[in-house]
Parts: C-alpha cells; sequence; structure tokens
C-alpha cells in the first residue's frame, strides 16, 4: 500500500501495528537546501547513522531514477565498512512499508505527526 492513497481509517490501522511490533525509525530530513542536494545530503546522512550503529544493511526504495546516483553516495560513505546497500521495491522488503508511513506521517505533521512520534527514536536534521 502506498499511504497518499490510503483512507484515514487504514492509516491509522497501520500505524497502530507498526506501534504494537516494536518498530521504530530514524527521520532523516534537508529542511535547508532545495533540489537534488536535499537528496544527497539525507542519503549521506543515514549512511554515516548507520556506521554508528553498526547496521548490517541498508535499504532504499527502488527509483531507478535515483540508484546510480545513491550508489555512488552509498559507496563513498560505507566502503570501508561491512555495511551491504540495495534498492529494493516495496513487494521486496515489507519494512519500506514502515518507512514510507512513517515519513507520510512526519512530513503531514500535526496529529499525523503526533502519532508517529513514539516510534521516531532519533531526528536528524540536515542543513
Amino acid at each position: 500500500m502506498h499511504f497518499n492513497g490510503a483512507r484515514d481509517e487504514l492509516r491509522h490501522a497501520v500505524l497502530d501495528a507498526l506501534a504494537a511490533h516494536d518498530v521504530t525509525a530514524v527521520v532523516v530530513e534537508a529542511t535547508g537546501r532545495r533540489g537534488p542536494q536535499q537528496r544527497e545530503m539525507c542519503v549521506r546522512k543515514l549512511a554515516q547513522l548507520c556506521l554508528e550503529v553498526e547496521a548490517g544493511i541498508v535499504v532504499l526504495d527502488l527509483d531507478e531514477s535515483v540508484v546510480s546516483k545513491d550508489r555512488r553516495w552509498l559507496y563513498e560513505e560505507l566502503h570501508k565498512s561491512e555495511i551491504r546497500y540495495d534498492h529494493m521495491h516495496r513487494h521486496e522488503e515489507p519494512l519500506l512499508w514502515a518507512a514510507d508511513a512513517i515519513a507520510w506521517a512526519w512530513q503531514r505533521a500535526g496529529n499525523w505527526r503526533d502519532r508517529v512520534r513514539p516510534l521516531v527514536v532519533q531526528f536528524q536534521e540536515v542543513p
């Protein structure tokens, strides 16, 4: 499912299920930049955070238009580590659904952000 087209009842149910299963998230947001630099800054920050927690793998939603750049940035940040990275479709990695749901609610702000705030264990703003 994609949160943009979902009914509010379904959105509530999904967020409740994420909370019930102790899903947590780190939100990385580039607020001070516009354009293609935003994605680069976020991908690099995500990689750096993964290094800090010694993550095993980074999985990004597959969007063919950005894969080559993402891979270059991830390589530059992670090539000296054991962390793997990949792009997958949502049906290949269900946690991408969780990320989409949390990101949607976070960017909507207000009651939606309040609803996912307990799931967000860290917020990183990229200037």
